[in-house]
């Protein structure tokens, strides 16, 4: 086919493969302020409808933090985690949404 063919026994092109990973809805956002950060960071959601729960992760997946997201704006303290690229996922009744923040110091 014109959108994939063989050299010699390599297949190149597409294929649709399942991760087994969820969906993340990107659209809500969050909003980081300031970021880059370094002692402090103020998330605001979006949607500020219901209680959430924040998660904190390091660039290779693993939690470093989770807490609870009452709503609206949350001021959070940085002292404690690691420099270099975090993300933040906000997980509602609506979904999740996942932003990136860099620590620096």
């Amino acid at each position: 086919t014109p959108e994939a063919f063989y050299l010699d026994d390599l297949y190149i092109g597409e294929a649709d493969l399942p991760t087994g990973l969820a969906e993340i809805d990107h659209s809500k956002g969050l909003l980081l302020l300031p970021n880059p950060a370094r002692d402090r960071v103020r998330i605001q959601r979006a949607d500020t409808q219901g209680a959430a729960t924040l998660e904190i992760l390091d660039a290779t997946g693993r939690l470093l933090r989770q807490l609870p997201f009452p709503g609206g704006a949350l001021e959070l303290d940085l002292n404690d985690l690691p420099t270099g690229m975090l993300l933040l996922a906000v997980t509602d009744a609506q979904g999740r949404s996942v932003a990136r923040l860099v620590v620096e110091r």
